[in-house]
């Protein structure tokens, strides 16, 4: 069918051929004609059907034309041939013989920082790639097209603005187009920003981060201070004030980037000591858990993600559900908290700011709850308003673990009822009776503490059996805790 043709331009198609803008392009030496060339095509295609399949945007389409530049660069697709041509695992059986015209990278590590420091980054190897399409001779011309249609900024050059969507908004765009199980990796320093690479999650094997600190991190390092050595023998010499300042704006931050790199290199050493594998067949979410870092002390449990990468906040939430699924079959709650901030963890060590303040909102919590910290909800884009105006899976799904309780935004195992998680009818009734048990062995306790804890978990639990209720679940026997409870769940099914 024409429609299916159409549909197949598109990587995310599982007969994808060639991209739209690249395909019958030989006798084009404009990137800006091969679009209108597919515009045209689509108006003819409304003509004719009177529906369209997917209408041209120039936007949209320049930052799909990138992430098939980037698949490009990464091996899983190649201008010599059509198709697919890598996503096995561990870079085993990769041929660089096969991209001939634009030629792979050789180790699938593709930095995308914000000022060119690698002769590989992204951006660079975009202006290679618009070359071997459309020619040197309207190379320029084809940078400037690309870098209007992405938006550029005041006075910003083409590779600038190319630059700027690559490194701020590109891994974005690919979790959405990938519904948040991106095919590149995003690896991040921080928020500092210092260093950020893209690895293609099919070529990568136990080395990989190896080579990505020597070969990336290490030298960066030296880059950089050498930078700040040169900046500051400038400020020195300067002969106005302003010129001074502007230099030591510049040095300053620097410094902060230099810092955070310095912290990434260690906690990269121990992640690429371990010489971590993946099982492509766990999926994104299973490989990525092999990348947090978990430390145990106590009766306490630290775990920490680094801000960046991929999988994010929804990841976190769905964590800490798993977990307090676990222990109520175990006949234990917990207590938590979910806050932002700087944090060295690493197999020996944990502390930092981010720590201290989860240990204080920890004792806010009371009941056994996770408080989530608001800034760090409203920085993931899960507040009230937004939840409602969202197109974004990712805020939907991390959104639907979060509720608001008297004293504040908290994310819990009693907040709503957690059927879409729990894959059999039968383990929800043993969750729900489970966690009546844990609530029942709570109304014998006198303590004032334990007696509040057990009335705030009775009122949740009452909360979300009435919930289910309504939703179409019937109980066999009393679904609610009385206040003298004596009541058994023994059976839940679905209401017919």
């Amino acid at each position: 069918m024409h429609f299916q043709k159409d549909w197949d331009y598109f990587e995310v198609s599982r007969d994808f051929s060639e991209f739209y803008l690249t395909a019958n392009c030989s006798k084009l030496s404009k990137l800006r004609d091969s679009w209108e060339m597919w515009v045209k095509g689509q108006c003819f295609d409304q003509i004719r059907s009177q529906i369209t399949l997917a209408r041209a945007d120039r936007e949209k389409d320049c930052q799909r034309l990138i992430s098939y530049a980037i698949g490009c660069m990464m091996g899983r697709y190649s201008l010599d041939e059509p198709g697919l041509i890598y996503a096995h695992a561990g870079n085993v059986g990769f041929e660089p013989g096969r991209y001939i015209k634009f030629p792979a990278d050789a180790d699938g590590i593709v930095p995308i920082t914000d000022e060119l420091w690698f002769a590989d980054d992204a951006c660079s190897r975009i202006r290679e790639f618009l070359r071997a399409v459309w020619g040197p001779d309207t190379l320029e011309e084809n940078m400037a097209w690309l870098a209007e249609s992405l938006g550029t900024k005041g006075s910003e050059t083409p590779d600038e603005t190319i630059r700027r969507y690559v490194a701020d908004k590109f891994f974005k765009d690919h979790l959405q187009t990938y519904k948040k199980r991106p095919i590149y990796w995003l690896f991040s320093s921080g928020k500092q920003g210092a260093f950020q690479t893209l690895v293609y999650l099919h070529r990568y094997h136990e080395g990989t981060l190896a080579r990505l600190r020597a070969e990336y991190v290490v030298p960066l390092t030296g880059k950089i201070q050498s930078r700040i050595e040169m900046l500051q023998k400038d400020a020195a010499a300067a002969s106005s004030t302003a010129a001074r300042n502007k230099l030591a704006k510049e040095v300053e931050k620097l410094k902060k980037k230099h810092v955070e790199l310095l912290a990434y290199d260690e906690q990269l050493r121990h992640y690429a000591d371990m010489r971590i594998t993946l099982d492509l067949d766990d999926g994104v979410k299973v490989n990525y858990g092999k990348f947090r870092v978990v430390t145990q002390f106590s009766d306490s449990v630290v775990v920490s993600y680094r801000v960046g990468e991929s999988g994010g906040m929804a990841d976190m939430l769905y964590d800490v559900l798993h977990l307090q699924l676990e222990l109520v079959q175990r006949g234990l709650l917990i207590r938590g908290a979910i806050t932002k901030g700087l944090l060295h963890h690493d197999s020996d060590f944990v502390f930092g700011p981010a720590l201290n303040e989860a240990a204080e909102l920890e004792k806010v919590a009371m009941y056994p709850r996770v408080i989530v910290d608001r800034e760090l909800l409203s920085a993931a884009g899960i507040t009230t308003s937004q939840i409602a105006k969202s197109s974004n899976s990712t805020v939907r799904d991390a959104a639907s673990l979060v509720a608001q309780d008297l004293d504040g935004l908290f994310c819990g195992l009693l907040q709503r009822a957690p059927g879409r998680f729990l894959r059999r009818m039968g383990d929800l009734s043993e969750y729900l009776i489970s966690l009546r048990d844990v609530i029942k062995a709570l109304s014998s306790k006198r303590q004032p503490s334990l007696r509040m804890k057990h009335s705030w978990l009775r009122q949740k639990f009452n909360s979300v059996a009435d919930g289910l209720e309504r939703s179409g679940f019937r109980f066999l026997g009393p679904h609610r805790v009385p206040e003298d409870e004596d009541g058994h769940i023994t059976q839940v099914i679905p209401f017919r």
